[in-house]
């Protein structure tokens, strides 16, 4: 369950220990956005400053544009999330 407002408490303090420990990862992160999208978008600014503050904490972050999509990106466009993978994964070799 994901927490709101500090609650329920476990689901709380295991978010705040994976924020934590972000900082660790030293390995290429791919964050795929859509437009309109949901949690991070132009047009939800608590989402964008989330993705800055991952931006911030995940030095190897790389943000990739889908396009027109919104949530569930995978479902949308299977295909289309498999090449961007694909070709990030290839660009990093």
């Amino acid at each position: 369950m994901l927490p709101a407002d500090g609650k329920p408490k476990a689901s709380h303090d295991f978010a705040l220990e994976l924020q934590a420990g972000l900082s660790r990862i030293n390995f290429p992160t791919l964050w795929i956005t859509a437009d309109p999208g949901v949690v991070v978008s132009m047009v939800n600014p608590i989402g964008m400053k989330r993705l800055e503050d991952l931006q911030r904490r995940l030095p190897r972050l790389e943000v990739r544009e889908f396009g027109e999509g919104y949530h569930f990106l995978t479902e949308e466009n299977p295909a289309k999330v498999a090449q961007m993978a694909s070709e990030w994964i290839n660009e990093l070799r």
